[in-house]
């Protein structure tokens, strides 16, 4: 087997080369397993902070729902008070573009009223 056999002058030369070479690959080899391990850390953290994220964006949609239908309810409200105060302002124009009863028309104003309050009460005692 002449094909395993190194010429005694090569031998030494190529041994040193060659496992300086396998040297050389071997610390290529741990610089990219650290890489690798820096990047396998770096994506950990990143889903990590994905996950916080996602966490807090959720828990903002949630608060958007919430604060949108407060914001609706209160719409509805503010259309309820701003239909109010229109019909309040009708009643205040109404009452001061009237004039007022003097007071001889509010004391007959008042008995008619008293009339009508007992006659009121002698129809609902008068039995059939």
């Amino acid at each position: 087997m002449l094909s395993n056999k190194i010429p005694a002058e090569s031998y030494n030369e190529l041994l040193t080369l060659t496992t300086q070479r396998f040297g050389d690959a071997e610390a290529l080899e741990r610089e990219q397993i650290a890489k690798i391990l820096l990047h396998k850390a770096e994506l950990a953290n990143i889903d990590s902070e994905e996950f916080k994220w996602k966490e807090k964006l959720g828990f903002l949609e949630a608060l958007r729902k919430y604060t949108f239908s407060i914001l609706k309810k209160d719409q509805e409200e503010l259309s309820q008070i701003e239909t109010n105060l229109t019909n309040l302002k009708e009643e205040v124009s109404k009452i001061e573009n009237s004039t007022p009863l003097q007071a001889k028309e509010s004391e007959i104003f008042e008995k008619i009223k008293e009339l009508l309050e007992t006659n009121l009460q002698e129809l609902s005692n008068f039995k059939l």
